[in-house]
């Protein structure tokens, strides 16, 4: 869930996509992508789309924390558009999308960082590879980098680390 670090009192949160202006501190650690996916039954049985505007003829699984809402983000033309979709499912995270498209239910939008080990491995396909979604900031947030705690300082020194390394960009 979205904090407030001040008010709840955590030193530190990871926040995805574009920052609301704040008082906040930020420290980009990595990118990543929103990437349409699927299982190969999925696609089997219901074709593969092959543009954007081709979602609607199916079933896709929604994530109420994407800000984008009951669209979905895509470059065409070189300019992003939010193409409408609908489905059976609406959730409220990347981890139950992902279960879903595994099972075979429909079409997701994930991080490219929930669903990078699977499409590597066979058992999503990306769709829509020519249409990729706007890239999106990924960076550690904390309200005081002068009185940061040093646990907090060695934490973000190792989230540095293991984000530089981070193989879900080859999407």
């Amino acid at each position: 869930r979205f904090v407030d670090l001040a008010s709840e009192g955590f030193d530190m949160a990871i926040r995805i996509g574009r920052l609301q202006d704040s008082t906040l501190i930020s420290r980009q650690l990595s990118t990543t992508r929103l990437v349409a996916v699927a299982s190969p039954e999925y696609l089997a049985a219901h074709g593969t789309p092959g543009h954007p505007d081709q979602l609607k003829s199916h079933n896709c699984i929604r994530d109420s924390n994407l800000r984008a809402g009951q669209s979905w983000p895509f470059l065409i033309n070189g300019k992003e558009q939010k193409i409408a979709v609908s489905g059976r499912f609406m959730v409220n995270s990347a981890t139950a999308v992902r279960a879903l498209v595994l099972a075979g239910e429909g079409i997701g939008l994930c991080p490219s960082y929930a669903v990078a080990e699977h499409v590597l491995a066979g058992t999503l396909k990306q769709v829509l590879p020519d249409f990729p979604s706007p890239q999106l900031g990924i960076q550690a947030v904390f309200s005081d980098g002068r009185r940061m705690p040093a646990r907090t300082r060695a934490l973000l020194d190792y989230l540095v680390q293991v984000y530089k390394s981070a193989s879900w960009n080859d999407l």
